[in-house]
């Protein structure tokens, strides 16, 4: 990055740490660019608690459909079925909720959600120019209950003694683990170091290039980027 001309230059390397996928930084750019915050997903209830059916809810809305919006779900469902303990277990010795709840003897029905954050990011610039961006990530967890009118609402507190809290430390601990071993939590990484570096890269007044946002942006899941 030149900050004098505030353009922006590619080149090729084999360091890992120093990879950026572009279609995950052409879409962070576009986001912030026009929403002024971060991505987000969610799975929620379509209805009150009894209706067990769930919707996916993008923000910005355009999300769906899309490789990124993909990506975000696979992500959180993912996290889901760990949490459950379902699957091959990416770090020995890691409980699950279930298992968790056991060991405390609780037999109180639990009801949480359960997201990822960004704990700590940056960018690292070189002498000669290259950033670099940096992401430590983790999950957090909230207990959720019923409220008047039937649909879940945050909880007014949650105990650290939680279950789903507990749960949270856990992954958070062994987030990079764990982001090795499963893609889906691997690419959660990768998007987030992305939109890492496009908020810097719009903080230090770097153009964006509407066309080019806009044609990774018509990408859907199953279609390749052109």
């Amino acid at each position: 990055f030149n900050p004098r001309t505030r353009a922006v230059s590619l080149a090729p390397t084999r360091v890992k740490q120093a990879e950026v996928n572009l279609y995950y930084l052409a879409m962070s750019l576009k986001i912030l660019k026009e929403t002024r915050r971060e991505s987000q997903f969610s799975l929620d209830p379509k209805g009150t608690i009894s209706d067990e059916r769930q919707v996916k809810a993008f923000y910005p809305a355009y999300l769906a459909n899309t490789v990124f919006g993909e990506v975000l779900f696979q992500a959180d469902y993912t996290l889901k079925q760990l949490s459950f303990g379902e699957g091959t277990r990416p770090v020995k010795g890691m409980m699950s909720i279930f298992e968790l709840m056991e060991q405390s003897g609780s037999t109180e029905p639990l009801q949480s959600r359960q997201w990822f954050v960004i704990s700590n990011s940056g960018v690292r610039k070189t002498a000669d120019g290259v950033v670099c961006p940096f992401v430590e990530m983790g999950v957090s967890a909230r207990r959720i209950e019923q409220g008047p009118d039937g649909k879940y609402q945050d909880a007014p507190m949650t105990s650290d003694r939680d279950a789903s809290v507990q749960y949270a430390q856990a992954f958070t601990r062994n987030f990079g683990a764990i982001a090795d071993a499963v893609p889906e939590i691997g690419e959660l990484r990768e998007m987030g170091r992305a939109m890492v570096l496009a908020r810097y890269l719009l903080e230090q007044g770097a153009g964006l290039d509407v066309a080019i946002a806009s044609k990774f942006a018509a990408v859907v899941v199953g279609d390749k980027a052109r």
